[in-house]
C-alpha cells in the first residue's frame, strides 16, 4: 500500500458523474479540493449491498467543504452508472478495468472471489500537492475504514494555520514583487529598456508565486471568514501580475524600436496597473491572526 507521504500517481480514467459518462484526472482536483481516492473490488460486491454499504458512508464525506471523493474498481462505467443510480451514490466512479492505478497505489487483488487483478478495497485522502495523508487498505474484504480517522485526516489538511502560514509566504513574494515592480517602472519611465525588461521579468516571478500561495491559502482555510479575506488578496496581485507583463513586453518592443507594439502594451499594461490600483492591496498577515486565534 503506498504509505502517508508518499507522492499519488497521477492517473485518467473514463467514469461516470451523475449519470454523464466522460474522462476523469486526479490533476483536475489537486489545489482544488481534498481529495479521498476509495478503491473497491466491484460494483454490485457481495461484501456491499444497498441497506449497508460502506460507499454511502464514504459518500457522507462530499458534504464537507473543498472534499472530492473519487471512487475506483476494475467495472466499466456503464456498470458504474447502475451501480451508483441503484446506491444513489452522489461521487465519481471511475473504471480501472485493468487494475493500473490499483497497482500503483499497491492495493491490487491477485485474486478475488474467483478474478484477476481487482482492487482491494482502501481509501486514500491527498492534500493539496497530491501527497497522500492518510492511508487504509482492508485486510479483510468486509473490513471498513474508520472514517473518523478519515474525517480528521482531512481536518489536518485543512486548517486555519496552514493557511496563514501560505498567505505569509505569498504575501512575502507580493512585496517582493511589488518593490521590483516600482524598480522596474522607474528603469521603463526612464527609456532603461533592457533593465525595464529584466526587472519586470524578476517582479512577475514573484509575483506568480505569490498568486500561487494566495489560491493555496484560500484551499487550506478551514472556515468561511479567512477564506474570503484571503482570496480578497488574490485578485490585486493577479492585476499586478498581468500589468508586469505587459510592460516587460512592451520594454522589449521598444528596445527593438518596433513603437507601435510598445504603445500598445504599454496601454495594457497601464490598464491592468489602475486595476491593481483601485483594489485594496493584500492585507498583511498579522491582520488574520485574530481570526485563527479564535
Amino acid at each position: 500500500m503506498l504509505e502517508e507521504g508518499a507522492e499519488a500517481p497521477r492517473f485518467s480514467l473514463p467514469g461516470v458523474h451523475s449519470g454523464e459518462l466522460r474522462q476523469f484526472g486526479l490533476a483536475d482536483y489537486l489545489g482544488e479540493d481534498v481529495v479521498v481516492l476509495c478503491f473497491y473490488p466491484a460494483d454490485f460486491e457481495p461484501h456491499c449491498d444497498p441497506d449497508d454499504c460502506w460507499l454511502a458512508d464514504v459518500d457522507l464525506l462530499t458534504l464537507q467543504r473543498n472534499v472530492t471523493v473519487l471512487g475506483l474498481s476494475a467495472d466499466s462505467a456503464f456498470s458504474h452508472r447502475k451501480f451508483a443510480r441503484e446506491y444513489n451514490l452522489e461521487f465519481p466512479l471511475l473504471s480501472d478495468g485493468g487494475g493500473m492505478v490499483a497497482e500503483a497505489y499497491d492495493v491490487l487483488h491477485d485474486h478475488y472471489e474467483g478474478h484477476r487483478r481487482l482492487p482491494r478495497r482502501a481509501l486514500f485522502v491527498l492534500d493539496d500537492r497530491g501527497v497522500v495523508q492518510y492511508a487504509w487498505a482492508a485486510d479483510d474484504p468486509g473490513d471498513r475504514p474508520d472514517l473518523e480517522a478519515v474525517r480528521a485526516a482531512i481536518r489536518s489538511v485543512q486548517s486555519d494555520e496552514s493557511a496563514l502560514e501560505r498567505y505569509r509566504l505569498g504575501h512575502d513574494y507580493y512585496r517582493y514583487g511589488r518593490s521590483e515592480f516600482d524598480i522596474a517602472l522607474g528603469a521603463y519611465e526612464d527609456g532603461d529598456w533592457g533593465l525595464a525588461r529584466e526587472a519586470f521579468a524578476e517582479a512577475a516571478r514573484y509575483l506568480e508565486n505569490a498568486t500561487e500561495e494566495f489560491g493555496s491559502a484560500r484551499w487550506f482555510a478551514a472556515t468561511d471568514d479567512l477564506a474570503d479575506r484571503v482570496a480578497a488578496a488574490k485578485e490585486p496581485t493577479d492585476y499586478l501580475l498581468q500589468a508586469a507583463r505587459w510592460y516587460r513586453e512592451s520594454a522589449a518592443a521598444f528596445a527593438a524600436d518596433d513603437e507601435e507594439r510598445g504603445e500598445d502594451y504599454r496601454g495594457d499594461a497601464a490598464r491592468q496597473r489602475d486595476r491593481a490600483g483601485e483594489a485594496d492591496p493584500p492585507a498583511a498577515p498579522e491582520d488574520f491572526a485574530a481570526l485563527v486565534d479564535d
